[in-house]
C-alpha cells in the first residue's frame, strides 16, 4: 500500500518527466528548423526519421 508521500513523489517524478520530454520536443523542432535552414531536404529527414514529409514540417513546428 501506498504512503501519501510516494504519491506525491512519483507525481513530481512524473512531472519531472513530462518537463523533460517537452524540452526534448522543443529541441527536436530547433534541429529540424536548424537542418531545414541549412539546405538539408525534408524528404532526406523524413526518411532518416522514418517519418512521411509532411511530419518532419510538423515536427519543425513544435
Amino acid at each position: 500500500m501506498s504512503t501519501i508521500a510516494e504519491v506525491l513523489n512519483a507525481n513530481e517524478r512524473a512531472r519531472e518527466t513530462q518537463a523533460e520530454a517537452a524540452r526534448a520536443v522543443a529541441q527536436r523542432g530547433l534541429t529540424i528548423r536548424e537542418a531545414l535552414a541549412a539546405g538539408v531536404s525534408a524528404v532526406e529527414l523524413a526518411k532518416a526519421l522514418g517519418v512521411n514529409r509532411q511530419r518532419v514540417y510538423a515536427m519543425a513546428k513544435k
